[in-house]
């Protein structure tokens, strides 16, 4: 494609007039006739998708899996994410057992850090514990709702 500024023929009278009638010019609220919308139809005909058949869903499941997920992903933020990414990944990487791994009472839904909050993504630094059995990890000494950020702490030392 050559490159360079164009001189284009400025735009006559009637030309202008036209585009602006046209541009002004809509159909809503217009009624349209029977065989103008036939005609649409027909011409829309081919455009529309056949939605896909179940087999067909399943295949470019297949084809897809594992394709984007870990450090294949272009959205994989590596050791570089917060606590709670860290915490969600480590819900779709480690098993759920069906009772708490430390009270063996209640139903696990709590992904626990046990190296002393120091995340990683290594699925063993953490254990499927139920909510009562995560407080207790956290909170050793039964305090509870303490914001260490902006409260004088030194009675914990």
């Amino acid at each position: 494609m050559p490159t360079g500024i164009y001189e284009h023929k400025p735009l006559s009278k009637e030309t202008k007039r036209k585009i602006g009638v046209a541009n002004s010019i809509s159909l809503k609220g217009h009624k349209v006739k029977e065989e103008t919308k036939r005609k649409i139809s027909i011409s829309l005909n081919g455009i529309k998708k056949k939605p896909f058949s179940e087999e067909h869903k399943r295949k470019i499941g297949v084809a897809k899996k594992g394709k984007q997920q870990g450090k294949n992903n272009p959205c994989w933020k590596g050791n570089n994410v917060s606590v709670a990414g860290i915490h969600k990944w480590i819900r779709k990487s480690k098993p759920r057992p069906e009772l708490c791994e430390i009270c063996n009472k209640r139903s696990s839904w709590c992904v626990a850090n046990i190296k002393n909050h120091q995340y990683s993504r290594n699925p063993n630094d953490y254990r499927w514990v139920c909510g009562k059995c995560h407080s207790k990890l956290d909170f050793p000494n039964g305090i509870k709702g303490i914001n260490l950020k902006k409260k004088n702490t030194s009675f914990l030392e």
